[in-house]
């Protein structure tokens, strides 16, 4: 985390995180062998990395002494190996993805001594993605055995969040009343060819 000033206005906040997860999953199954078809143990361990970073500035700009602008930016970042572990077996590997993004501008007025206004636009851009590495083949679940084959697992989400908001807030003697409104739109698309 950094910040500072940049002249007598202007400020900066800045933060930011890389983490790398080396995880591994246990397998423990039982499958048939080819030459005998009998069940013989399948003992493995199996490398189920992941990694995560976000970055996520702001800067603060005082228009004047009664107003001031505020601009965030967010974005998070996430890969992964999963879907192995247990009584699947490596074939059943599944790459996931998301992506987090967030734009935010705020503007602050003082009117007078006694109110308070904000208006606030958000915009919000959430993505995941999860695709099998192995698709050929018909997936074979035997029951408290192994999973093996394809995997048909592809799913895709989008979700696209608008924001717009006024809040005033006025001070009088010993008390405060807050009022304002907001409209805020959902788009969301999903897709799935599991099955």
């Amino acid at each position: 985390s950094a910040s500072g000033p940049m002249g007598k206005k202007l400020s900066w906040y800045l933060t930011g995180s890389n983490r790398d997860f080396n995880t591994a999953q246990l397998i423990n199954g039982q499958i048939l062998d080819p030459s005998t078809l009998s069940p013989i143990s399948f003992n493995s361990t199996f490398a189920t990395p992941s990694k995560a970073w976000q970055v996520n500035p702001r800067i603060d700009y005082a228009i004047n002494p009664n107003n001031t602008l505020v601009l965030r930016y967010y974005h998070n970042s996430n890969t992964s190996d999963g879907g192995v572990g247990g009584f699947n077996l490596p074939s059943q590997e599944v790459f996931s993805t998301s992506k987090s993004n967030t734009v935010q501008a705020t503007e602050t007025m003082v009117i007078g001594t006694r109110s308070v206004n904000e208006l606030m636009f958000q915009f919000r851009d959430n993505r995941s993605n999860s695709n099998a590495a192995f698709t050929a083949g018909p997936t074979i679940s035997v029951s408290n055995a192994f999973t093996s084959g394809g995997n048909s697992q592809a799913n895709f989400n989008r979700n696209r969040q608008y924001e717009f908001q006024e809040i005033n807030t006025i001070t009088q003697g010993k008390h405060t009343m807050k009022f304002g409104g907001g409209f805020r739109e959902n788009q969301t698309n999903v897709r799935s060819t599991s099955n």
